[in-house]
């Protein structure tokens, strides 16, 4: 296979290339060359595979010997890599085509707003999915899983407060390792997730973070996490957005916005605005330092059990229960009878397997929404030129909720518990922003699934605590302009109208 890694820094060993990082059996971090040799043993499958399954970090491998050619990536797809019948690459515009459109990737991306694992929008164009490797055999390609968030059920056991806290502190230990000397930026919400970030560094020696908020003055949101800042001694910082927005009214017409636009969406997933233009701000103004490192929240509610009370998930659910759930209660957009059907296929071999309905529901949204859309949205950092830690998805906490039973997933009860816990004991609010998750009506969401979308967009007031409904309306007068939508109403969320302009202007590029 030919090589053309262009975008990230690798290093290489023997016919085997490494690039980010991760932790030895003393919590030490393991990169660069180090990380090459850990994996210059691969020369076959099996021994590939053994390094994956006890490898915890953030990383992507490959390995282009003549005894072994096979890419891999970590448990999240932290660094993706995509490849096509000769070549493979760490991004999709160098391989070649011939411009065919994947038809089912695109009723996946306009159902979820991104592609399913291993797909992009291209049909001639693949890439690697979270937690597995690709390797090749001649003109034979395998995809292999080495590890999934998939739990039989005589695998659950419950889990004590004493042992997801004593895993937080080793996660934590792996953490400030990582980081080292170099300063810390935390985007803060009124959330568990990201305060949670916030306090377990201050409690573990960080004591000079960067704390900023994209938001309103005022909010629910901004009020907790202003508040959060303060009590740890975290430097605040507010960006408004509708201000974000009023600075950067024509970035359809700037190169740095198709550069990263391209950069973050890889024909797999569409972008998000506010914190481009957030981080934007902060880099012209001095308040992020050239080696700063990002850690954000994401998605730590998502692992505890945020997603199975949000689906109206139980223990009994059918495979076909757990595919409309998903498609009318996960999926913000509307979706075909050919998206619930691969769905519902999917989660009936997970089930016949003997896997749990609440973990195949898991790693279905973990492997293809988290991976896909959430963690890949952590791009705008690097684009930036930033590292980014996500110490939420390290695998030893991961695999802690994994086993975790329904009654502790629920409502998030484990994690709650454990987060109220140590914000008591730091003095923090154990209180956030709205309330608990419930599950939608069915029959609401139905309605609103089949009304035109104009009448559905009077009939819903959108939220924008970030401002990025008013940044995106450059977008929205040019799907209008250029005949994508029939009226400016023609859409029910600002998230809507950035994954269709993403569609169109990566597709006719």
């Amino acid at each position: 296979m030919h090589l053309d890694l262009s975008r990230q820094k690798w290093h290489q060993e023997e016919g085997v290339y490494v690039c980010g990082f991760c932790y030895d059996n003393n919590n030490q971090v393991v990169s660069g060359q180090n990380m090459a040799r850990h994996f210059s043993s691969a020369s076959d499958e099996a021994t590939l595979l053994s390094l994956l399954k006890e490898t915890n970090g953030q990383f992507a491998v490959i390995v282009n010997r003549e005894s072994l050619k096979a890419a891999a990536v970590d448990q999240i797809r932290s660094i993706p890599i995509y490849y096509n019948d000769s070549t493979i690459a760490d991004q999709p515009y160098s391989l070649s085509h011939d411009g065919s459109i994947d038809r089912m990737a695109l009723s996946e991306y306009r159902a979820s707003g991104n592609t399913f694992a291993g797909k992009t929008l291209l049909k001639d164009i693949r890439q690697v999915p979270a937690a597995a490797m690709v390797c090749w055999h001649g003109t034979v390609e395998k995809t292999i899983q080495y590890w999934s968030l998939e739990c039989h059920r005589g695998e659950e056991r419950l889990v004590t407060i004493e042992e997801l806290r004593g895993c937080l502190e080793e996660t934590f230990t792996r953490t400030i390792n990582a980081i080292g000397n170099r300063p810390v930026a935390i985007p803060l919400s009124g959330g568990y997730d990201s305060r949670l970030i916030a306090a377990m560094l201050r409690k573990n020696g960080i004591d000079d973070a960067v704390c900023y908020h994209i938001g309103h003055k005022g909010s629910d949101e901004e009020r907790y996490a202003s508040i959060t800042a303060e009590k740890l001694g975290f430097r605040y910082l507010l960006l408004d957005g509708y201000d974000l927005a009023d600075e950067n009214t024509g970035y359809l017409d700037e190169t740095d916005f198709a550069d990263y636009y391209r950069y973050v969406g890889d024909y797999t997933n569409f972008v998000w605005l506010y914190e481009y233009f957030g981080i934007k701000r902060m880099i012209e103004h001095g308040d992020i330092k050239p080696d700063t490192v990002f850690i954000p929240g994401h998605s730590g509610d998502f692992i505890a059990g945020s997603h199975i009370r949000k689906g109206g998930i139980t223990p009994s659910s059918s495979a076909r229960e757990l595919a409309l759930s998903l498609v009318l209660r996960s999926f913000e957009y509307r979706s075909n009878s050919k998206i619930i059907k691969e769905v519902s296929g999917q989660f009936k071999k997970a089930i016949d397997s003997g896997f749990s309905p609440i973990s195949a529901h898991q790693w279905f949204i973990m492997q293809n929404r988290q991976a896909q859309q959430i963690v890949n949205s952590t791009k705008v950092y690097g684009f930036f030129g930033h590292d980014v830690l996500l110490p939420l998805w390290d695998n030893e906490l991961v695999n802690l909720f994994r086993t975790a039973p329904y009654e502790q997933l629920c409502d998030c009860k484990l994690y709650n518990d454990c987060v109220k816990q140590i914000f008591a004991e730091l003095g923090l609010s154990t209180e956030k922003p709205g309330g608990s998750a419930k599950p939608a009506s069915l029959s609401k969401t139905l309605i609103k699934r089949l009304l035109p979308k104009c009448i559905v967009n009077r009939m819903v007031q959108i939220g924008d605590e970030t401002g990025e409904e008013v940044m995106c309306q450059p977008m929205l007068q040019q799907l209008v302009k250029k005949g994508h939508y029939p009226s400016a109403r023609h859409f029910t969320s600002s998230n809507e109208i950035i994954k269709d302009w993403y569609e169109v202007t990566a597709l006719s590029n």
